[in-house]
């Protein structure tokens, strides 16, 4: 099997997923032929000390953006020398291996059959998440179903990249947050010539309730968590910023390819 890297992203300020990094990362390690993670610098230490522990090669910093954080874990794995890279976001991954391991072993076995793959939900995945998530996403990925000329849900924090494309996204990436979702397989595409590959799997569920229990006690459990979530407009707000500035990243990436 072709070399495979995980090249994740972490931000976990409070060490919420220190204890799920010590309990999957000898699984994850075995997954893969090199493990790194770009953290942010808030991170706490108890996290970056299980990551090490796991095998990950860490690199924290300054700057917690996103977008900057995919891009140099994408570096680092390139340096590492990996042939494909599997870039997603740290708590994805560990929701992944705790819940569904054969999943994520058929979901590894399916990147180095695409230059580039996106990892995308099914309606039942998707639904599980609340409704403020739900319906801007839906929004931002009609856009940009519209743009790649294919049905896709590109919002997910996962994808898989072969060496050649990983190579164009670090040289070209402009994104600074969650618009690399859009913007690199447009990049991909357009700069390299190469075909987008899409996986819709049902065992993207919502990860975040995995670190998230205190909150749900709170609330009463798990779906009166999410409705009061839901009346926060302020958070209507944030996820339709994301989607609008998603769509304007992946707009520009095909006015940038277009000099």
């Amino acid at each position: 099997m072709p070399q495979l890297a995980l090249a994740a992203i972490c931000h976990d300020a409070d060490a919420q997923l220190a204890e799920h990094v010590a309990a999957e990362g000898p699984r994850i390690a075995g997954l893969y032929s090199h493990l790194v993670c770009a953290a942010t610098y808030q991170t706490s230490p108890h996290t970056l000390d299980a990551l090490r522990a796991a095998g990950f090669a860490v690199s924290c910093l300054r700057v917690g953006y996103p977008g900057l954080q995919r891009t140099h874990a994408l570096w680092l794995a390139l340096q590492h020398g990996a042939q494909f890279v599997h870039c997603a976001d740290l708590d994805i991954v560990l929701h992944w291996s705790a819940r569904y391991p054969d999943e994520l072993q058929r979901v590894l076995a399916e990147i180095p059959n695409h230059d580039f793959l996106i990892h995308g939900r099914t309606r039942r995945a998707s639904q599980t998440r609340p409704r403020h998530i739900v319906e801007t996403e839906a929004i931002g990925n009609r856009a940009f179903s519209l743009l790649l000329g294919m049905d896709v849900d590109g919002m997910v924090g996962s994808r898989g990249l072969s060496r050649r494309a990983a190579e164009i996204v670090v040289q070209h990436s402009e994104a600074t947050g969650f618009q690399t979702d859009m913007e690199w397989p447009l990049l991909v595409r357009r700069l390299g010539g190469m075909q987008i590959g899409y996986q819709e799997l049902d065992t993207l569920d919502w990860e975040t309730p995995d670190r998230s229990a205190a909150h749900i006690a709170e609330a009463g459990g798990l779906e009166e968590w999410k409705r009061a979530m839901d009346q926060d407009p302020a958070l209507w707000l944030h996820r339709l910023t994301i989607a609008t500035e998603e769509v304007r990243a992946a707009i520009r990436a095909i006015q940038q390819t277009e000099k």
